[in-house]
């Protein structure tokens, strides 16, 4: 049984493999496919074992010594029997399997009234009825489907014409023969057909604890071997009366005496048949499959000589992959330095400028040092001096239009209003003259801020030519080193001719794929062709699994192949380096449209206060000398 799931395991890798291989294509993957499934069906059906024989042969004793249960019923007769199918089921049930195929569930009662003598009912139910199906929790059954059958060679034709149904399904079948009376007429032109049919039958003599002890068993069986061969395979003496007593009782002498382990090695033979076929069906697979991989290997030159340039990539390696590495690496520190320089001119003017980390990871610091003191640093000082200056006053503006709103307030809390008008009147002058000098200075900061950015932008391209200066030894080592490569690849180009990397990837593409079955498939077809009993096909599937396993066999040097195909970016290895300057998004810290006056109508106001000046003439002349005073 366990070369059967393991076979079945294999089957079932090979087909999902085939789902996503691109190792076959168009009809020579279909045909595999079709075998695949053929075989699969053939492994997941369970053998089918045709259980037959003249009516009071005792094949209802027999099948019930298999179970080791009385689960069958022997009171029936020829006029009432009926075609059985014994298959595994959870629990004990009953089906009726009509001509016009429909199925019906019924309680085991009911066999009683089907197989009653003179019942009409009954009559006419088994007069539509094509074989009944029981379905029992035993073990033997998750591996066999039992047809027990009626007597083939009884008076009533319809059982005949019923077995004959079944011929086409059975993989073997049991004749058992009543010890008394063996090989008869009828018995003989049944064995015949069954051979004629290609079903290979087993002959059982039944009840041999019935014949003479004074009767010699071997003249006895060698009689009857010779008057049967070659309708029969095998000729065995048992009792299926003791073996299921010594079942139901647990008796080994029983069983002995009842030829159990005959019986019991049968079955096993009945396996190593059906995997005998299955494994021959595996073989062709495997052949043909074979056969498809040699056919693409030879159309390919890469394919056809990988393993001339596996050893040559493996002197490749020592000569240029590391070097190639190490320039890489170089490229990418030259990479790292522009971000660095984009991330640095993003940050706010005001913040720290400490450009030296960023300096000192070039070859020549001082330089671009000195670049960045003469052309940066004067703009961006004089920029931070100005800015601090501007804060400051922005500050003391904001103080007196503070006084000014709070003069304003107040001319609200007081009766007396014209000098707390007047206050604030001489508040907002001063704060409006103070804003338009602050709004003439942010003018100047923020030209002071756009001299910042131009310097900036001229120091990105100083930048820029030293990363340039100092890629260029990177870029001539790469020179040498395609040429180098070239050198080495001479031979390769002589066997191979024009090639690229792509034309690796797919080599090694295709040599993983094959990887990937000798990984998927093949174990499981090895472990099942070991754990199988018979040696037949053995030898021949042995080998061809041999030829799989080694096709494409994985070699140290595929990791250097990887790594080369890793390094198809350096076909062209001299990059343009361009500092890709961030353009500033810098804007102006203080916009004069900050600086708004305090709301008041001052017209308004004096209007307000209009009364009051009437009523006091001498307030009117002082008021009115204070106002031009003011203006």
């Amino acid at each position: 049984m366990e070369a059967r799931e393991r076979a079945l395991h294999g089957v079932r890798n090979w087909l999902a493999f085939l789902k996503h291989s691109h190792l076959l294509k168009g009809k020579a993957k279909l045909e595999v496919r079709e075998q695949l499934k053929k075989i699969l069906m053939g492994l997941e059906d369970k053998p089918t074992i045709l259980i037959s024989g003249e009516f009071n042969a005792g094949k209802t004793t027999f099948i019930n010594a298999l179970l080791g249960e009385k689960v069958l019923v022997s009171d029936v007769t020829p006029a009432t029997a009926m075609i059985t199918k014994l298959t595994y089921g959870h629990e004990k049930r009953l089906f009726l399997h009509f001509k016009d195929q429909t199925i019906q569930e019924c309680d085991f009662s009911f066999l009683k009234e089907v197989t009653a003598e003179g019942d009409k009912h009954g009559d006419n139910i088994r007069s539509k009825l094509a074989f009944i199906e029981i379905q029992l929790p035993f073990e033997l059954l998750k591996f066999y489907t039992l047809i027990d059958s009626p007597g083939l060679t009884s008076l009533f034709q319809k059982h005949s014409d019923v077995t004959n149904h079944f011929f086409e399904e059975a993989d073997t079948a049991i004749w058992l023969f009543n010890s008394l009376n063996v090989g008869t007429a009828s018995e003989v032109t049944w064995l015949q057909k069954l051979y004629e049919s290609g079903i290979p039958t087993i002959g059982l003599i039944n009840g041999i604890d019935r014949l003479d002890e004074d009767e010699d068993l071997d003249a006895f069986y060698e009689y009857n071997v010779r008057r049967l061969t070659p309708m029969i395979t095998q000729l065995d003496g048992i009792s299926s009366k003791d073996i299921l007593e010594g079942k139901l009782k647990d008796d080994e002498q029983l069983k002995e005496w009842g030829n159990l382990e005959a019986v019991e090695s049968l079955f096993v033979s009945f396996e190593n048949e059906k995997l005998e076929l299955v494994f021959l069906q595996v073989q062709t697979a495997l052949n043909d499959f074979y056969k498809s991989l040699l056919r693409e290997k030879e159309s390919s030159v890469f394919l056809k000589n990988r393993e001339l340039l596996l050893t040559h990539f493996l002197k490749m390696e020592k000569i240029t992959l590391d070097l190639a590495e190490e320039l890489k690496a170089e490229y990418q520190k030259k990479e790292d330095l522009i971000a660095e320089w984009n991330l640095f001119l993003q940050n706010n003017l005001l913040e720290p400028t400490n450009i030296e980390p960023f300096i000192t990871k070039f070859k020549k610091p001082i330089k671009l040092r000195g670049e960045w003191e003469s052309i940066v640093l004067p703009q961006l000082n004089a920029y931070i001096k100005w800015f601090e200056e501007v804060n400051l006053e922005d500050r003391v503006l904001n103080v007196k239009k503070v006084a000014a709103e709070e003069c304003f307030q107040d001319i609200n809390k007081v009766y007396f209003k014209f000098f707390q008008t007047y206050k604030y009147i001489k508040a907002d002058r001063e704060y409006r003259i103070y804003a338009e000098n602050v709004k003439r200075k942010i003018k100047i900061l923020n030209s002071k801020q756009e001299e910042v950015e131009k310097s900036l932008k001229t120091f990105t391209k100083v930048v820029e030519q030293e990363v340039k200066k100092e890629i260029e030894p990177v870029n001539e080592r790469i020179k040498r080193l395609n040429m180098d490569w070239r050198n080495v690849l001479l031979p390769i180009k002589q066997v191979v001719g024009k090639w690229a990397v792509e034309d690796l990837v797919k080599m090694e593409d295709y040599a993983e794929e094959i990887r990937d079955f000798q990984r998927e498939v093949l174990p499981y077809l090895y472990l099942a062709v070991q754990k199988h009993a018979a040696n037949l096909s053995k030898g021949d599937i042995q080998h061809m699994l041999g030829l799989l396993s080694t096709l494409y066999k994985e070699r140290d040097e595929t990791s250097v192949l990887a790594r080369i195909i890793q390094m198809g970016s350096l076909k062209n290895p001299i990059a343009e380096f361009k500092v890709r300057a961030v353009t500033s998004n810098h804007r102006p810290y203080m916009q004069s449209s900050e600086f708004m006056p305090v709301p008041l109508d001052l017209k308004q106001e004096l209007v307000k206060l209009s009364p009051q000046l009437i009523k006091d003439p001498g307030v009117i002349a002082a008021s009115v000398a204070v106002v031009m005073s003011i203006f």
